[in-house]
């Protein structure tokens, strides 16, 4: 019997019947009555995606750091004269062995081939509305898995994040980013599809290409632009302006339905064995609608965008009273007293108060029924969190807890949050409030395209080549 039976406190459910099929991709759960195997998915949609940068190489005092100033000084120290075992004396996890990683030999290599490059020190999402900063070289095995391929798509373009066979209901959710981002900002391994992919520049250098044939094309699928390009009147080819437009509208419109709590709830089985199937409504103004959502999900999930309007538009005043940092017993609150004492690393939980909201406090209803105070230490603490903000998840992790979890004080040297990190905190909190006030718009949208969509069939999309092409690129 499929796990799905077995939901309910009343007990075991009677047995459902379902015969796996090619075309429902040899899955062993029943098809949905409302259209998943129907519609097309992300990898049906764009037929290009790249993997996550997988560092492996440790998370503090390595290539990776919140402060940018710290890793260049240790990258220019690394590049120095400095010996090898005084380089390992000052930064331990960096010489540390691992896996496919011999640090003296790479650190030579490295030193041979050319010195210190600033331009290399990016900015990196690792984990959920955490962003920090990785030098990003790509030769060498300085890094586990570089992805040059991700690298050499960044200028100018954008990239849909997601995760296919999730294993929590939150891994499913997709992200928009336009930086560097970690295979494993979602817990099971994220992969991005590009907004444009790069032309091959001809094939072992046995022709010159012209230059039409090096503009950068949509990554979507033929079939798709071919269909949406007659029903929506659209012009050009996939080089186009229109074709790049409507792929990033796509990201935007897959991002607001994969968000849905409705939709997430009809499709827990399949979203566990596949990627996400997203109804495209055969509306262009029901798709318009639902893409300006999309265009919120993407301001309040990329730590790098400015998600000032969409806050303003959604929260209103109420965001002055969210997450705010308090004293107890009153009085100022200085950057030496932000210190994380409080354990929320892993399996630990921190220390988050449930109480009722004070009569200043509003309370939406897809924030929980009570609020709470969020503490960094026995003193400090971040006042009306809701209790649905607290629990949040996204990509298989709990999204407050997760980023506490790394700036504890016993990880850092005792040394507290500066100012920015808590304006950092407390935008999280904001915009995870933001992104449950959208919930029942998302659920309208995703209701109203399911009633009228796009069959993939029609779309012919080509899965095949899409699959064949990035087995070699994962290869």
């Amino acid at each position: 019997m499929h796990r799905s039976q077995y939901r309910g406190p009343e007990g075991p459910r009677p047995y459902a019947e379902f015969a796996p099929s090619k075309a429902s991709g040899w899955k062993f759960a029943p098809t949905s009555a409302s259209g998943f195997e129907d519609w097309p998915s992300f990898e049906d949609l764009f037929p290009k995606w790249f993997q996550g940068v997988n560092p492996n190489r440790g998370l503090d005092g390595s290539i990776i750091d919140t402060d940018r100033t710290a890793l260049q000084n240790r990258m220019r120290d690394y590049f120095s004269d400095l010996t090898f075992g005084e380089l390992q004396k000052r930064y331990p996890v960096l010489c540390e062995e691992r896996a496919r990683y011999e640090p003296k030999k790479v650190r030579d290599r490295l030193r041979k081939a050319g010195g210190f490059e600033k331009q290399k020190l990016m900015r990196y999402v690792l984990f959920p509305l955490d962003v920090r900063w990785i030098y990003y070289e790509r030769e060498a095995k300085l890094l586990n898995e570089s992805r040059p391929e991700l690298g050499e798509h960044l200028d100018g373009n954008e990239f849909l994040v997601g995760v296919p066979q999730a294993r929590r209901v939150s891994e499913s959710r997709p992200l928009i980013l336009n930086s560097l981002f970690d295979l494993h900002l979602h817990d099971w391994g994220s992969v991005g599809f590009p907004a444009e992919v790069k032309p091959d520049e001809g094939i072992g250098g046995l022709f010159k290409p012209e230059p039409e044939d090096l503009v950068p094309s949509a990554n979507l699928a033929p079939g798709v632009w071919t269909a949406l390009r007659s029903a929506w009147n659209l012009k050009g080819d996939l080089r186009g302006k229109a074709a790049k437009a409507l792929c990033r509208a796509l990201f935007r419109y897959c991002a607001a339905i994969a968000h849905s709590p409705q939709y997430e709830s009809d499709h827990k089985d399949s979203l566990a064995q596949d990627w996400p199937h997203v109804p495209i409504p055969r509306d262009r103004a029901d798709f318009d609608n639902t893409v300006k959502l999309g265009e919120h999900i993407s301001a309040l999930l990329n730590p790098l965008a400015d998600g000032t309007a969409t806050l303003k538009t959604l929260l209103g005043k109420d965001a002055k009273t969210l997450g705010v940092v308090q004293r107890v017993g009153g009085g100022v609150v200085k950057e030496k007293d932000l210190v994380v004492e409080y354990t929320y690393y892993g399996a630990a939980i921190g220390r988050w108060d449930e109480r009722p909201p004070a009569e200043s406090e509003p309370l939406r209803p897809e924030w929980g029924e009570v609020t709470g105070d969020l503490y960094l230490n026995e003193n400090i603490f971040l006042a009306n969190v809701p209790r649905g903000i607290w629990r949040y998840e996204l990509g298989g992790y709990p999204v407050l807890k997760k980023w506490l979890g790394y700036r504890q004080a016993n990880r850092r040297d005792n040394a507290p949050l500066s100012l920015g990190q808590l304006d950092e905190l407390r935008a999280i909190v904001l915009s995870v409030a933001t992104l449950l006030t959208l919930r029942p718009m998302l659920d309208a949208a995703y209701e109203k395209a399911a009633a009228a969509s796009w069959p993939l069939d029609e779309l012919s999309a080509d899965t095949g080549k899409a699959a064949q092409a990035n087995a070699q690129t994962s290869a």
